[in-house]
């Protein structure tokens, strides 16, 4: 099955967090605000420019919706991303 972002939307496939992103904090599980990482997969004709297919990108846990069919991939608008990761 095939998904194609409208608008300023964004697919990412979800990863594990890199453990040098996480926090040293001991925060209770429930009360935990990290953020998600994960690679673009998709991209709508009127996301911000600057995002590509291929991109490591961050993006905050409430974010995103998950789509029904995928265990990793997920949908947010251009905006809800935090930040592009370079290594």
């Amino acid at each position: 099955m095939r998904l194609d972002p409208l608008f300023a939307r964004v697919i990412v496939r979800s990863e594990p967090i890199n453990a040098r992103l996480k926090t040293k904090l001991i925060i209770p599980e429930q009360a935990r605000h990290e953020p998600e990482q994960g690679e673009v997969v998709g991209v709508g004709p009127t996301a911000d420019e600057s995002l590509k297919v291929g991109d490591k990108v961050l993006w905050g846990k409430y974010a995103a919706k998950k789509i029904p069919w995928s265990d990793d991939l997920w949908i947010m608008n251009d905006e809800d991303i935090l930040g592009v990761i370079h290594e």
